[in-house]
C-alpha cells in the first residue's frame, strides 16, 4: 500500500481516513518517508490552516479519522477537497459525510476486516489477506469466555429490534459498538426521552427497560472480570480495564467497587486528556482503573507490568490490535480479552 501511495501522491491528493487517532498517527509514521507532504488533520488548528488556504490541496497525503470527518472544524476544512483516492481503514458502513467524500472521489479503498465485508458487499475485491497470513503479536492475549443466560439473550434480542426499528431517526446512534444489557439499557432509555417527548413511547419499550432493570446485576461476565483483577491485584499487577462505552464502564465500575477493589480511576470521553494521563499515574502496583477507548496516543504510557482486561466490543479485535501497537515497547504487559461463549 505505501508503495502505491508513493506513486499517486506527488501527482493526486490521497486522503486516509481512520478508525482512531492512534491508527492516524500510524499511518502518518508509515507515510513519512515519502517525497510528498503528509499532513494529519487531527485538531483544530490543523483543521483551520486548510480552512486558511484559498486553495484546496491537490497532491500529498492528509490523514483523519472518521469522527473528525463528520463533526468539528475537521468537517468544514475537509469538505471541499477532491481527492483522486480515498483509503477508508476499517469502516463499519458508509454513513452520509463519508458517502460524500467517496463522491467527489475518483478511486476508493477500503481495507477491511472479515467482519465488516457484509456491509460492503458488491464491492470488487483487489486483495485479501488470510488470518494465518497475518503477523502474529509477540505479546499472548488470554481470552476469557463467559456464558449468558436464555433471559440474558432474550432481553438483548428484544432490545436491539426496538433500537433497529428507530435507527433511520437516529443515525448516528452506535448501536454495534455494544450489545451488553447495559449498554443497551442507555442506548433505550435515551430512546424513550425522545419518544416521551414525541409522545409515541409504546409500552414494549417500557417493558424491556424494566426487565433489564430488574435483570441488572453481577452476570458471569463482571464475574470473570473480578475475579482477573482479584487475580492481577494478588501479583501487585496494575489492571486496566477497557469498557466499549460510558455504561459499561460505570457496570464494571460499579461491580469492582462491590468486591472491594475500588477503582482508583474511571475514565470516558467527557474526561480531559490531563485527567486521562493522572488516571494511568494512578495504576500503582494491585490498583485498578476503568476507561473507553479514549487514551488513543496515551496507550504507550501504561506502566510495565500491567494487565489490560478488554471487555466486549464488536470491534474488539481492532481495538486490541491499536492497544498492542501503540505499547510496543512497554515490557511485561498482559491482555486478556472478554469474549461470549
Amino acid at each position: 500500500m505505501v508503495t502505491y501511495l508513493a506513486e499517486i501522491a506527488p501527482t493526486s491528493l490521497v486522503l486516509v481516513v481512520t478508525g482512531s487517532l492512534v491508527m492516524a498517527a500510524q499511518w502518518e509514521a508509515r507515510l513519512s518517508d515519502l517525497a510528498v507532504d503528509v499532513r494529519l488533520v487531527n485538531r483544530a488548528s490543523a483543521a483551520l490552516a486548510l480552512l486558511e488556504n484559498p486553495s484546496s490541496p491537490r497532491q500529498g497525503v492528509l490523514i483523519t479519522t472518521y469522527e473528525r470527518l463528520r463533526n468539528g472544524p475537521s468537517r468544514q476544512a475537509l469538505a471541499d477537497v477532491r481527492p483522486g483516492l480515498v483509503i477508508l481503514d476499517g469502516p463499519k458502513s458508509p454513513g452520509a459525510d463519508d458517502l460524500a467524500v467517496l463522491a467527489r472521489a475518483r478511486s476508493v479503498i477500503a481495507l477491511l476486516t472479515t467482519g465488516q465485508q457484509d456491509a460492503w458487499a458488491g464491492w470488487p475485491v483487489l486483495a485479501s489477506v488470510l488470518p494465518n497470513q497475518l503477523r502474529q503479536p509477540s505479546r499472548a492475549v488470554t481470552v476469557m469466555s463467559f456464558t449468558l443466560t436464555p433471559h440474558e439473550v432474550d432481553l438483548r434480542k428484544a432490545a436491539l429490534a426496538l433500537l433497529r426499528n428507530d435507527a433511520p431517526r437516529t443515525p448516528d446512534q452506535r448501536l454495534y459498538q455494544s450489545v451488553s444489557l447495559p449498554s443497551l439499557h442507555a442506548q433505550m432509555l435515551r430512546l424513550a426521552g425522545r419518544a416521551e417527548k414525541n409522545g409515541d413511547a409504546g409500552n414494549e419499550l417500557w417493558t424491556v427497560l424494566d426487565a433489564i432493570e430488574d435483570f441488572l446485576a453481577d452476570d458471569d461476565r463482571l464475574a470473570i472480570l473480578v475475579r482477573t483483577v482479584r487475580l492481577a491485584s494478588r501479583v501487585s499487577s496494575p489492571s486496566l480495564v477497557v469498557a466499549p462505552t460510558t455504561a459499561d464502564m460505570v457496570y464494571a465500575a460499579d461491580a469492582l467497587g462491590r468486591a472491594g477493589m475500588q477503582p482508583a480511576a474511571s475514565v470516558s470521553a467527557s474526561t480531559s486528556r490531563a485527567e486521562r494521563r493522572a488516571a494511568l499515574g494512578a495504576l500503582r502496583p494491585g490498583r485498578c482503573v476503568v476507561t473507553t477507548p479514549v487514551m488513543d496516543e496515551l496507550w504507550s504510557e501504561l506502566p510495565s507490568g500491567a494487565t489490560v482486561i478488554i471487555l466486549p466490543t464488536t470491534d474488539d479485535d481492532v481495538l486490541l490490535g491499536e492497544i498492542l501497537a501503540s505499547t510496543a515497547d512497554v515490557p511485561g504487559l498482559q491482555f486478556v480479552k472478554l469474549r461470549e461463549a
